[in-house]
């Protein structure tokens, strides 16, 4: 497999390149503990939901276990 590059805060670029390479399945490993990068995952979200090639995304939490300090009582 390829790895590559990518810009997260870029959703129309993240879209293209789902599509250029026909992503259909996204199992996103973006760490979302750091401060701020859940925005990454989101635009990842995002681009996942806009391209006509993606049909399922797994998010990075996707079963996992959370502390409670990065859980929200929102």
């Amino acid at each position: 497999m390829p790895v590559i590059a990518v810009d997260y805060d870029d959703v129309p670029a993240l879209k293209a390149l789902l599509e250029k390479h026909n992503v259909h399945t996204v199992l996103s490993t973006v760490n979302t503990v750091a401060p701020g990068a859940i925005d990454n995952q989101n635009n990842l979200i995002r681009a996942a939901e806009q391209s006509s090639s993606t049909k399922r995304f797994a998010p990075s939490e996707y079963a996992a276990h959370l502390s409670k300090e990065y859980v929200s009582s929102e």
